[in-house]
Order: C-alpha cells, then structure tokens, then sequence
C-alpha cells in the first residue's frame, strides 16, 4: 500500500495537470461551449481584483521556487546523515517498569475515592460525577507525564542499543552519534 505522502502527492499532481490540460484544451478548442478559466474570470470578476490576484501570483512563485530548490539542494548536499542526541542509559538500578508505581498509584487514587463515596462521603450526585469525571481525566494526563520523564521512547532504546553494540560501551552522559536520515517517500 502507498504511503500517505505518495497518495497524497499523486492526487496533487494529477489535479494540477488536469486543470492545465482542460485549461489549454478549451482555449485552443474555439468551440463556444467549453470556457477557460480566463474566459470565466473575465466574464465573473472584475478586472482589478484579477489582476491584483495574478500580480499576487507573479510576485510569490518566483520566491517560492527559489525556496524549494534551495532546501533541495540542502538535503543534497548534507551527508545523508543527521545527528541524534542519545540520552544516558539508564542505571543499573533503574525500576524496569517504571509506569507500573505511577499507573499503580493513580488507580489506587480512583479506587480510593469511588469506594468513598459508595460508604458515604456526602458528596451530591453531581459532584461524585465531576469528581469521578476529573480523575478519569487526569489520571492517564498524569501517567503519560510521569512516564514521559521515566521511560525511553522505542526509537531512542534502538539508537542506544545500536551505539552500545557499535562501540561496545553504554554511555553514563547524553551523546550525539550520527545515523542515517530517515528515508523520504
């Protein structure tokens, strides 16, 4: 299945040539039912707010190829490398399950609070919903911040991973090591 990039760039394209083609198509066809674009816009717009569209045109796409090429031509020439900071590894010991205490606490916390109320915390209907409602909320808000401090994401374990079996050494200090740039759809 194509990517999305690929999808979506091929959808672009095909529309773009086909307004052109019907475009040059119906201005060179001279049959009086098939329109261009600028037959329509001279026959529906008034001339100023035309041209001040076309001028807005002429003086943007000449920037804005001037920019696409420029940034091509920096990926080109960058060594098809890019640098990654890696974070230290982790301790010897650091808790293997990290999310465990912390998921283990917030759901002890709504646990807590719906046994509370069901042995009489005079709390109104309304207010047990707002409370529950509030810790249903915050408590995956506060895992994934917790975790977010505490757990490595799956790319950053490969990197590190990759740099221990590569020079055979874990690292007790954050480093940046080159690896290949992602590859462009």
């Amino acid at each position: 299945m194509p990517s999305r990039k690929v999808v979506i760039t091929t959808g672009f394209l095909t529309v773009t040539a086909a307004a052109i083609g019907l475009e040059v198509w119906f201005a060179t066809d001279n049959n009086p039912d098939t329109l261009p674009w600028t037959a329509l816009l001279a026959d529906n717009v008034p001339a100023p707010i035309v041209f001040a569209a076309v001028a807005l045109l002429v003086a943007w796409l000449p920037g804005h190829f001037i920019e696409a090429y420029t940034s091509r031509k920096k990926l080109i020439n960058m060594d098809e490398r890019t640098v990654v900071t890696v974070p230290a590894t982790p301790e010897v010991d650091a808790p293997r399950e990290p999310l465990v205490s912390v998921g283990l606490i917030t759901a002890a916390a709504a646990a807590l609070l719906g046994t509370l109320v069901a042995f009489g915390l005079n709390l109104s209907q309304v207010q047990t919903g707002a409370v529950l409602t509030l810790v249903t909320v915050a408590a995956p808000l506060m895992v994934a911040a917790v975790g977010r401090r505490k757990v490595f994401a799956p790319a950053t374990v490969r990197t590190m991973v990759v740099d221990a079996a590569t020079t055979g050494e874990t690292r007790a200090e954050p480093a940046e090591v080159r690896v290949p740039a992602p590859p462009q759809d």
